[in-house]
């Protein structure tokens, strides 16, 4: 049946060349929500011809380039951790040229890249050589297990001196691997790239609207706030939050972040809530707290604001291969929601804010159970519920980088793994409202918004490998009445 399935494949893949034009020049933005690819032209589909067929793992492609990224989107016949349990491999003709690269699909395969692997082999003098995530500028969307992710990488780049994609034309498949047997592929998809300039980004507004409660949430990476506290200062300085949730305390207590922050911020008397190496620090008071999820690693705070009453969750749950210990976290929050909104703790007009390193790597039932309220293990931990007041789901304030190009929070250039989204701001839009969204990195700021604000171009590389992330609420209710 397998062997089947791959002659299906190759003799029923649908090759485009995308004709030059706005469609299949879009700029995109690896976001994981694929709005913008809606002009894009279909590269490939996989044409079933019996209902009883079992698809190839990648059944549309879709392609997309301008002078400096070439981007792809694939949707899935079943949900895969991209860069864990996907099995799947790019394979690119760079040069148009069969005889410099390996053959494959009928073309010769200068370059490949291997997503479960976390690593690239491009061939140089006919030898292969590897090669990193960062080598290639690459992005990938989302993080977390689905049918459907969009990546891109950097056209202008050189590797081993060379350049990456010098031509106006590619060659591209997809493969798809079994204990290292090729199982399906999409066959050769041709590609015409553009050499269209990309939209210049436009830089977005750090202000803060009059009234608007700021909330910040930042991985400080082992107690950065006091180790390299330069940056730390200048990025606080700039972005003058209100209530920040912060990550990876750990040699430092609660009452010495307060301190620091009041040191930092000092035109406020601050208040802390503390737990394990998760500190939340607010300017309204604290009117309860106490520890969030099993393993105790952060904490939750319910907060006087003049508008309303606010609990802020600050999570920080196990990360990486960890699947089922960051469930049983989120699983915990949940109840801790659902039983505080039971009780009368939090009624339908307490807004809820959960901000924090969400460690969204795995499996997409988290991120379901964060939003949704879907507890997986009821047994333990009792009903699902709605976490939002009136019944609803929590939302996501979706921030983007100030340049409006990236979506990532977390990068780390010697890593294995491609930058991605790792924290979350959520919070119940039945109550509030946000404003402004965004995130901070600060080598894409001009020199006159570094200058306005006094951080410097590499504050944020620096800090840690976690960014700055930064929603503005309103209360809904508030609003209306003035």
């Amino acid at each position: 049946m397998i062997k089947t399935l791959f002659a299906l494949s190759l003799l029923l893949s649908a090759i485009v060349n995308p004709a030059p034009g706005e469609a299949a020049n879009a700029n995109i933005v690896i976001d994981g929500i694929f709005a913008d690819w809606d002009r894009v032209p279909l590269a490939y589909e996989f044409l079933h011809v019996a209902s009883t067929d079992e698809p190839p793992l990648v059944t549309h492609v879709w392609a997309s380039s301008n002078r400096d990224r070439l981007a792809l989107r694939f949707q899935l016949s079943s949900e895969v951790l991209l860069q864990g349990t996907s099995q799947l491999a790019l394979h690119i003709d760079t040069d148009k040229d069969v005889n410099t690269g390996s053959e494959i699909d009928g073309f010769g395969a200068d370059f490949s890249w291997f997503f479960s692997e976390r690593e690239g082999r491009i061939r140089v003098m006919g030898a292969p050589l590897r090669i990193s995530q960062s080598d290639i500028g690459l992005r990938q969307a989302p993080v977390i297990s689905a049918e459907e992710f969009e990546v891109s990488l950097d056209r202008q780049i050189s590797l081993a001196g060379e350049p990456f994609l010098p031509g106006s034309h590619i060659s591209f498949s997809l493969h798809e691997f079994r204990d290292d047997e090729l199982v399906s592929s999409t066959g050769r998809i041709d590609l015409e790239l553009s050499a269209m300039e990309p939209e210049p980004p436009k830089i977005g507004t750090m202000e803060k609207e009059p009234g608007h409660l700021r909330v910040l949430t930042y991985n400080v990476l082992y107690d950065g706030c006091f180790e390299r506290p330069l940056p730390f200062r200048r990025i606080m300085d700039a972005l003058e939050p209100d209530i920040i949730s912060l990550q990876e305390l750990y040699k430092h207590s609660t009452q010495e972040t307060l301190e620091w922050v009041q040191r930092v911020l000092p035109d406020s008397d601050w208040h802390a809530a503390g737990f394990g190496q998760g500190v939340i620090l607010s300017k309204y008071p604290v009117l309860e707290w106490g520890p969030i999820g099993t393993q105790r690693r952060g904490a939750w705070a319910i907060l006087e604001i003049p508008d309303g009453k606010m609990a802020v969750l600050n999570p920080h749950p196990p990360c990486c291969g960890n699947d089922a210990g960051r469930q049983e976290e989120y699983d915990a929050m949940a109840a801790w929601i659902r039983d505080a909104r039971a009780s009368g703790k939090l009624d339908e007009e307490t807004a809820v804010v959960v901000a924090g390193d969400a460690n969204l790597v795995g499996d997409s039932q988290q991120l379901d159970t964060l939003l949704n309220g879907a507890i997986v293990d009821t047994a333990t931990h009792g009903p699902v519920a709605a976490p939002d007041g009136d019944g609803t789901s929590l939302a996501d304030a979706n921030p983007y980088h100030l340049s409006g190009t990236e979506a990532y929070t977390w990068r780390d250039d010697s890593s294995e793994f491609s930058p991605g989204k790792l924290d979350y701001i959520v919070y119940s839009d039945s109550v509030l409202g946000v404003s402004n969204a965004f995130i901070l990195w600060t080598p894409d700021l001009p020199e006159a918004v570094l200058r306005e604000t006094r951080l410097e171009a590499d504050d944020t590389k620096l800090a840690s490998d976690h960014l700055p992330v930064v929603a503005d609420f309103y209360f809904r209710a508030a609003a209306s009445s003035r």
